[in-house]
């Protein structure tokens, strides 16, 4: 009767911890799923509502341009406002819109003045004093000119003459010294009569680029997404590649370079004023992207604003924990359902091995699931580096820090564009890396004569081998090959499943100054970090890791001594340039040298375990006496410590690694099973070990071994 009761409990026990371990995993499972579809919503809630809070500022500073422009413009035609009054009335409407960047007016010849031929007064802001001065167009180049006379933009003139009142497309502005958006509206003579048939001249009023630019870098979209905004021809008004904007490149000249018809539909989209949401997979980089598409009412233009998907704020350790627990949960689902099935409850040593067996091999499942999330996950990548791959995101993450060095030190910082190419990689010691290859920079005209041409390895332990290499003809590209012992700290603890970045920080010689390294990603065919670039790729060779991937990225570092440089510019959250090689160690050698003879012992020892016997015939079958037992496990121990100690001299690591907690579950296994035989032959009173012939350890040999495994696994990498 009490037998039956006992039963009776283990059986709605099993079947108890049954239902709510299915029901733990269905609810992780549907908690994963949720968070990420959560996640992914408020990442494209949030750059939705960053592009539409910015288009709205946007709009708002220019919708008082057409209003202001057309105001000027009726005065003049209907003789309220004197033309002798003109640059008063340019004055006040520059104190009352602080957001312009000028205003002026374009008479045609001989119009304003019958001994004049031009006449053009322009009220401007100059970009060197930041204030707002009186200049005379005509005097810089005759505006009346076809368009792209010696260089010179003039559609601003010519356009609204034939069409009336335009925003014209953004251009360099001679007069301006500055890229402007113009809105322009023609005016008449006046004669009295309200047909106004007789053009004057032109009106307009000039928004600067330079103010979107900055409210585009405000805009919180991640470390490197970006904003870009776009003409109703889709010419890039403001992009942070500023040659975009330099070569009055459309987004179509993008898309024909890049043969990628996305950015085309982008493109499309724009023109016909139309806001929305493209997934888009940057074609140079591989990063996957949503970019949003809102329109500017009060213009033709339209404000793109990119968001990496990888910078979702998921955090990968937390997704690889709901896994984990997943996998638990679900193990511990198949074993109970097992007890069930077999009928455990019954007590027999058939049901009871069959379950024992499934545990173990459930165990094991779960470790190998474990590792194959470690193998695919950058466990050890440094979450303070922000990769870089195009000059957007360069620019993006650079903007605060040059901002601050306008505000504090009235200078603009200087970009030194830097290649590097990698042709050998060698671990000479757990911490030390010897890298060799070439760096490369390029010094283009106009880059101040105080800059210096040179960089520094600060994380050399020694004194590089640094030799010029090669110049261009013109001196802007200068080449060096180099040779470098960097001291770097690696985490093994993960071992063999470790994954390391090998990192090559670089400053420029003048680091004291506003000097700032970018990469020189023109340099290179393509920048997506899976196709290595900068890396050898015919003879690359590092014994005991393959190359994951390379790229770029800053890192902000802060410094508490000016080095003895008194001109030092700035000590915190200095952006310094990393080129990184990611590692992934091969693991079949550790597991041939390292677990093989693990897994050996592991058995034997169970052989070992499964002779011992008082029954007569098995004991003279195997030969079984204690003091067998306890040499042959003696021999076995030297075996695991003789591999304990090669792991630990080839690795030279500090703390406690992954695989040894291998060893650690065989020593401990190695004493289980010596003293269960002293125990077991010396008729002890432990009714654990002397049931049913030593039943009871030989049926947990293998779930405990598992268990152990298990959560050795689970401690490391969870």
């Amino acid at each position: 009767m009490q037998v039956s009761a006992w039963q009776k409990l283990i059986f709605r026990t099993s079947l108890a911890l049954c239902v709510a371990s299915l029901v733990l995993v269905i609810s992780l499972a549907y908690w994963h799923w949720l968070d990420k579809t959560h996640m992914v919503a408020n990442a494209q809630a949030q750059a939705k509502q960053q592009a539409e809070l910015a288009a709205g500022i946007i709009d708002q500073q220019v919708s008082g341009l057409s209003e202001t422009t057309h105001s000027i413009a009726e005065d003049l035609s209907s003789g309220r406002l004197p033309q002798d009054q003109l640059t008063d009335r340019f004055k006040s409407v520059i104190d009352e819109n602080p957001d312009l960047f000028g205003v002026g007016a374009a008479y045609l010849p001989y119009q304003h003045d019958s001994s004049v031929r031009l006449y053009a007064p322009y009220y401007r802001l100059n970009t060197a004093t930041g204030q707002h001065e009186l200049v005379q167009i005509e005097d810089s180049y005759d505006y009346t000119l076809p368009d792209g006379t010696n260089g010179v933009r003039t559609h601003w003139y010519h356009n609204p003459l034939d069409q009336g009142a335009t925003w014209s497309e953004p251009l360099f502005g001679t007069a301006s010294n500055a890229y402007i958006a113009p809105y322009i509206s023609p005016f008449y003579e006046v004669d009295g009569s309200e047909s106004r048939s007789k053009l004057a001249g032109v009106i307009f009023t000039n928004y600067s680029l330079e103010k979107v630019k900055l409210l585009l870098t405000t805009l919180e979209l991640g470390r490197t997404g970006y904003a870009f905004l776009l003409s109703g021809n889709g010419l890039y008004i403001s992009h942070p590649d500023e040659a975009y904007v330099a070569g009055s490149k459309t987004i179509f000249d993008v898309a024909e370079a890049r043969n990628d018809a996305v950015l085309n539909s982008i493109g499309d989209l724009a023109a016909q004023g139309e806001s929305g949401l493209i997934d888009y997979n940057n074609t140079v980089t591989g990063q996957p992207s949503w970019v949003f598409l809102e329109p500017i009412p009060s213009t033709n233009w339209t404000l793109g604003v990119v968001f990496i998907k990888d910078e979702i704020s998921l955090s990968n350790e937390a997704a690889r924990h709901r896994l984990v627990w997943i996998a638990v949960g679900s193990m511990s689902f198949l074993l109970f359902l097992t007890a069930l099935v077999v009928r455990v409850h019954r007590g027999s040593p058939p049901r009871l091995w069959a379950t024992a067996l499934v545990f173990t091999v459930l165990s094991l499942g779960t470790i190998l699931y474990i590792w194959s999330l470690a193998v695919g996950t950058d466990l050890d990548r440094n979450e303070e580096d922000v990769m870089v791959f195009d000059t957007a995101g360069v620019r993006k993450f650079l903007a605060p820090y040059e901002d601050r060095v306008r505000q504090q030190h009235r200078t603009d910082v200087v970009h030194i564009p830097t290649g590097i190419f990698i042709q050998s990689v060698e671990f000479s010691t757990a911490n030390n890396v010897l890298v060799s290859g070439y760096i490369w920079q390029r010094y283009p005209a106009g880059t101040p004569e105080w800059v210096s041409q040179g960089f520094v390895l600060p994380e050399a332990i020694e004194t590089p081998d640094i030799i010029e290499s090669y110049r261009s003809d013109n001196g802007e590209v200068v080449g060096w090959n180099f040779r470098a012992t960097l001291r770097q700290q690696f985490d093994y603890s993960k071992y063999p499943f470790d994954r390391e970045d090998v990192w090559i920080r670089l400053w420029h010689q003048n680091f004291e100054r506003e000097v700032v390294l970018v990469p020189d990603l023109i340099s290179y065919k393509e920048v997506n970090p899976t196709s290595k670039p900068g890396l050898e790729q015919q003879d690359f060779v590092l014994e005991g890791w393959s190359t994951t991937s390379s790229f770029f990225s800053y890192r902000l570092n802060s410094y508490n001594t000016n080095f003895g440089m008194e001109q030092f510019l700035v000590h915190d959250d200095v952006p310094e340039l990393y080129f990184n090689i990611g590692l992934a160690r091969n693991f079949t050698n550790p597991f041939v040298s390292n677990l093989l003879p693990v897994v050996v012992v592991v058995f034997l020892l169970f052989a070992v375990l499964m002779i011992a016997s008082r029954e007569d015939d098995k004991s003279q079958l195997f030969g079984f006496s204690t003091s067998n037992v306890l040499t042959f496990c003696a021999a076995l121990f030297f075996v695991v410590i003789l591999g304990h100690i090669d792991l630990r001299s080839k690795l030279t690591a500090s703390e406690i690694i992954y695989l040894e907690y291998f060893f650690f579950v065989m020593y401990i296994a190695i004493l289980a099973v010596s003293v269960n035989s002293i125990l077991f032959v010396s008729h002890a009173g432990v009714s654990l070990i002397q049931y049913k012939d030593n039943f009871i350890p030989k049926l947990l040999y293998w779930p405990v071994i598992a268990a152990l495994l298990l959560g050795v696994t689970l401690w490391v990498f969870y």
